[in-house]
């Protein structure tokens, strides 16, 4: 199967059998391959390596965004995860601070929904926002590619694309830069840690970039980025298919850190 054609089945979820709600991995974008020692605390500092696919050595390079000491040797790049999620120092574009053609919250079809991110008042906290989010989206499956900010606003479903999308834009509204990133969610599930593909948003703080995500996930979830979407143009969805980094990814070895 080409890269193409695999992105497209993850995305719209054709491979991927119907999933219980308790499913961690019920609406993201497809299981990887973990490596990892028996009985490794997953909250504690960790050392990630990827080993990559001969087309995700171009990876390398934004990982550093997130990872200044990524290291990388011969398709294997190693990485230090010390907390939930690295903060990114990238600096902030303008159209991460309004509506664009992906993040398109000014649409008419996206007023019930800028009322209720107004509804929460003028400041409210990143949390807040994921968990209106997650409260709107009402259908949690993976029926929809990646859907624009006021096309989910009003169909109220989708996967964890549609969720990181309508958080941006939530973000966005309540005055903050926000973006679209997708990467690996590491999350412990009986007994074993394991990895999926995953789209969260990251919110600025005003001194980095933070990962919020309003994908109901299971606690001790650790984030790691590899790509952001800085395309939100009318090519947004081509600039995703490059941009879905997990299927460059071949194998992931955790270890512990640092």
């Amino acid at each position: 199967m080409s890269r193409a054609a695999l992105l497209a089945t993850v995305l719209v979820g054709l491979a991927a059998p119907p999933a219980a709600a308790d499913d961690p991995g019920a609406i993201l974008l497809g299981a990887l391959a973990v490596e990892a020692p028996a009985g490794l605390a997953p909250g504690g500092p960790l050392r990630v390596t990827l080993e990559l696919h001969p087309a995700g050595v171009e990876k390398v390079a934004t990982l550093r965004d997130w990872f200044p000491a990524a290291r990388a040797v011969e398709g294997r790049v190693t990485v230090a995860l010390a907390g939930r999620g690295p903060a990114a120092a990238a600096p902030v574009g303008e159209a991460q601070r309004g509506p664009t053609f992906l993040v398109d919250y000014d649409r008419p079809e996206a007023a019930a929904f800028r009322g209720a991110v107004e509804a929460l008042g003028p400041r409210p906290g990143d949390e807040a926002l994921a968990r209106l989010v997650n409260g709107w989206i009402e259908r949690k499956n993976y029926t929809r590619g990646i859907d624009s900010a006021a096309r989910v606003a009003a169909r109220r479903e989708g996967d964890c694309t549609e969720h990181a999308v309508l958080l941006a834009a939530a973000a966005r509204l309540a005055g903050r830069p926000a973006r679209v990133v997708i990467g690996i969610a590491l999350t412990a599930q009986g007994g074993a840690l394991l990895g999926y593909g995953h789209a969260w948003t990251e919110i600025h703080d005003g001194a980095g970039w933070r990962a919020v995500d309003a994908t109901p996930l299971p606690p001790g979830v650790r984030y790691l980025p590899l790509g952001a979407l800085v395309d939100e143009g009318p090519g947004y969805l081509g600039a995703a298919w490059a941009a879905l980094s997990p299927l460059d990814v071949r194998r992931v070895v955790v270890a512990p850190g640092p």
